[in-house]
């Protein structure tokens, strides 16, 4: 799947070599994270043609599921089916409501809710084996990784991306305090930007301290994510480093105004577009 991500030009060994063209940005490569991926999502009607292989169709079981449905998965693979997904935690949930629901006056007990979900759960796992299909899930340890990949799962998720982001952000503080942070000496005001004056050009005329993040490459989804972190006091689009055209730019400044202060760094002074994004 990856290589399929990352090296699109070449989708599969039948498939001839594809140069990179302006309508085909294909292993395109920048300072930092590869954004060719976020590319091929966000515009991947233009790139469907080179890359159709890795898409890829499934289905997602948040609830225990009904005996019928498990027997329509060979049908559905025939149909491109190729994943399914068990939301652990939400069928041990559903679980535990009907459990509740039925007892009226007291809930499961955890070792009879744990027989009932991990039934649930392996009715799905063998009718998806049964059907070729491979299965998709959420797991932290080593041991559950591992025990995972032996039940046939093959596409496991170990941490969501805004945790993640949240785990980063915690090293990058004193304290590890994200909420609520105590402000650095001289730290400016961490708040939203004011559309009256340059709150950062006031701070950096008053002597103050700005604590900002960068961006090397184009990633809507994630800068908005950053900037409302409540960590920083402003963001840098990196555009000396990254692969950000024009447009990109301006999208995303008028994306994150709202949220945060923005930065533009240039390679240069010269460079011709720094009148556009004064005045943008």
């Amino acid at each position: 799947m990856l290589r399929d991500v990352y090296f699109p030009e070449r989708p599969n060994a039948e498939a001839a070599p594809r140069f990179s063209t302006a309508e085909h940005p294909l292993g395109k490569r920048a300072v930092g994270a590869d954004n060719l991926a976020q590319q091929t999502f966000v515009e991947y009607p233009k790139m469907m043609d080179t890359v159709n292989d890795m898409f890829i169709s499934g289905l997602s079981f948040s609830k225990p599921a009904v005996p019928a449905v498990l027997q329509q998965l060979p049908v559905l693979k025939e149909i491109g089916v190729r994943m399914v997904e068990i939301n652990h935690a939400r069928i041990r949930a559903k679980v535990a409501k009907s459990c509740a629901s039925v007892r009226k006056d007291w809930a499961c007990r955890e070792t009879e809710l744990d027989v009932e979900t991990e039934a649930a759960i392996s009715a799905i796992e063998n009718a998806a084996r049964d059907a070729g299909i491979l299965l998709s899930g959420r797991f932290s340890t080593d041991e559950q990784i591992l025990r995972a990949f032996e039940k046939g799962y093959r596409h496991i998720i170990t941490i969501t991306e805004r945790a993640a982001h949240e785990i980063s952000w915690r090293s990058w503080v004193p304290g590890g305090e994200i909420q609520g942070r105590k402000p650095l000496p001289r730290e400016m005001p961490i708040r939203r930007p004011s559309h009256d004056f340059n709150d950062m050009r006031r701070a950096l005329a008053d002597d103050e301290l700005v604590v900002f993040g960068a961006q090397t490459t184009p990633d809507l989804n994630n800068a908005i994510q950053l900037a409302r972190s409540g960590i920083l006091n402003a963001l840098a689009i990196e555009r000396e480093h990254g692969t950000w055209s024009t447009d990109e730019t301006l999208r995303h400044i008028q994306a994150l105004r709202e949220h945060t202060n923005v930065m533009v760094r240039l390679g240069s002074a010269l460079d011709p577009e720094v009148g556009t994004f004064v005045g943008y």
